[in-house]
């Protein structure tokens, strides 16, 4: 089993600490290294294990770092203001899994 699969399926496991450690270890090195798009699906895929335990505030957190990375970099328009979006949907406490399911999808058709 593959490190990115292994990501997917501690939080099935239960490990969410676990899951929780290594999205934001792999998050940090493809910012380290760049890879934007990365980044924001790993951080989604974090953003869904905060959203299921209720952490809000580190949702919040982690919706405001992720929209300041793509509004400072080039990229493509509908990726930020989808992001701006899911901030807003954090800030207002109205996110769903949905949302950021949906979010990641469009994300990876434009990565």
């Amino acid at each position: 089993m593959g490190p990115r699969s292994l990501r997917r399926r501690l939080p099935a496991l239960g490990r969410l600490d676990e899951a929780e450690a290594a999205y934001r270890e792999v998050q940090q090195d493809f910012l380290k290294h760049g890879v934007l798009y990365s980044v924001a699906l790993v951080s989604l895929d974090l953003a869904l294990l905060l959203a299921g335990q209720g952490r809000t505030e580190e949702l919040k957190s982690l919706a405001a770092e992720l929209t300041a990375v793509f509004s400072a970099q080039e990229v493509h328009r509908e990726a930020t203001a989808a992001l701006v979006l899911f901030q807003r949907a954090c800030e207002e406490e109205r996110v769903t899994a949905e949302l950021i399911t949906r979010l990641a999808a469009l994300l990876k058709r434009q990565a």
